[in-house]
């Protein structure tokens, strides 16, 4: 929907209302703003601009957009009523989902995709997640029982340390 004007076409939008709740929930400025890569014209475009013009700065310095996010092979969306909260994952209790996936296995899922690329929730991938993360933790308990060599010039312990306070840091 676009209407022509004596500037430049016009755009319907709510690009206001997230300005505003950006403003009163995290000042006039703030590091990073995400949304998907559908959001980038003219939604958050616009928020630059009203935002710039009301607080006479750039509010935000990193804008960080990601592709698509589906549930079985459909665009994930409020308006569609297939999207799933985080409580929903932890508990099992949305309709798409044979059962609880842990907060450690959504993320490893996440982690697994480029930020670019289509995300597509399904039981069959957050099962597949859920594997690939118990195999790194057992892999992860194996290398803990390996004992440094004292001629080794690596610290196995100390990289053992690094890797679970990475993986398990929130």
């Amino acid at each position: 929907m676009r209407w022509p004007s004596k500037w430049s076409d016009g755009f319907p939008g709510w690009h206001l209302e997230c300005s505003a709740m950006s403003t009163k929930y995290l000042g006039e400025e703030f590091d990073i703003h995400g949304g998907g890569m559908d959001l980038l014209f003219p939604h958050h475009e616009s928020e630059i601009a009203q935002s710039t013009a009301a607080n006479g700065k750039e509010s935000v310095k990193y804008w960080m957009h990601n592709n698509m996010i589906t549930i079985n092979g459909q665009k994930m969306g409020k308006s569609l009523g297939n999207f799933i909260t985080l409580e929903e994952f932890f508990t099992g209790s949305h309709k798409v989902l044979d059962k609880a996936y842990s907060p450690m296995t959504v993320r490893f899922f996440i982690l697994q995709a480029h930020y670019r690329s289509t995300v597509d929730f399904s039981n069959e991938a957050l099962q597949a997640s859920e594997k690939g993360y118990q195999r790194l933790m057992n892999g992860i308990q194996v290398l803990g029982k390996i004992k440094p060599s004292k001629t080794s010039s690596i610290d196995v312990n100390a990289i053992e340390k690094n890797a679970i306070q990475l993986l398990t840091t929130t």
